[in-house]
């Protein structure tokens, strides 16, 4: 079939449609362009350049691309260019629509970036609580940065609040006396034993979401208590009550929602936590 169908053919067809798909111009006639970037599975998806797929993925001079990573396929190498080489800057600034939630935006971002070493973005998302979440933070460990999306109910609590999961967002990625939440403050067996019947003792056991994301919440918990200067306090748990009560999607009776993670079950963790976090059970120098 390629030999009774030549790739010379095929462009020559084009041009008479006035068509020129083998041309970088004809992507971008502008000379701007807007890049597109996939998420999921990197083993599900495999890239490769024009040149290998007509190359039919043999003989190939040049090592296949397996994810398009940022920007990584407009080079012939492969290597990642300068950000400025790939892109050059125009001045161009995308237009941003004013909104009533801009300054507690700002002023979230800046939370963010107290508890957090790495660069810090964040954007207002006005359909994140149709999925059930009031905030969603994306880090990517090749290029380590948040991007951070918050819903307006966020920015509309109150400040304690949004301060509170600035630091749950930022510090889980911080590290305590050279050590990670998971190896600074994760239980061991007979904490995670006296967890479980203080859960039993409240009629929460078994927990309502798998048991180690219960044990990481509580340790990051304890993680930004001792990083910081916050603590959960009835405010915080009296704000997130009236937001179940009055959310349309969620069911108001206190025993429907996820008390494997609600708040005011770690208040109580957290009066009880010299139970939990002690000489006597934990083990770790």
């Amino acid at each position: 079939m390629t030999g009774r169908f030549t790739h010379e053919m095929l462009v020559d067809y084009c041009r008479h449609l006035g068509l020129e798909p083998f041309e970088d111009d004809f992507y971008v006639p502008s000379g701007r362009a807007v890049l597109i970037e996939l998420y999921g599975d990197a083993h599900e998806r495999e890239g490769h350049t024009l040149a290998e797929a007509r190359a039919g993925y043999e003989d190939l001079t040049r090592r296949v691309c397996r994810e398009p990573v940022e920007w990584k396929q407009l080079t012939p190498s492969g290597e990642y260019p300068a950000y400025d080489e790939a892109f050059p800057m125009t001045g161009y600034k995308p237009f941003a629509k004013p909104t009533p939630w801009d300054d507690a935006r700002a002023e979230f971002e800046q939370s963010l970036k107290r508890y957090s070493s790495h660069p810090v973005e964040v954007s207002l998302s006005v359909g994140l609580e149709d999925h059930g979440t009031l905030v969603y933070p994306l880090f990517e460990i090749t290029n380590p940065r948040h991007d951070v999306s918050v819903a307006p109910t966020l920015l509309e609590a109150p400040a304690a609040v949004r301060e509170y999961i600035a630091a749950l967002i930022g510090v889980r990625h911080e590290e305590f006396n050279g050590k990670s939440v998971y190896d600074a403050f994760y239980p061991n067996r007979k904490q995670m034993a006296v967890i479980r019947k203080l859960y039993k003792d409240d009629g929460l056991y078994p927990f309502h979401q798998p048991s180690d994301g219960v044990y990481f919440t509580l340790a990051l918990d304890k993680m930004i208590r001792m990083t910081t200067d916050l603590r959960l306090t009835s405010d915080l748990v009296d704000w997130q009550n009236a937001l179940a009560q009055a959310g349309p999607k969620e069911l108001a009776a206190p025993d429907k929602r996820s008390h494997s993670i609600s708040w005011d079950f770690r208040l109580h963790i957290q009066e009880k936590e010299d139970t939990i976090w002690n000489a006597e059970l934990d083990d770790r120098a």
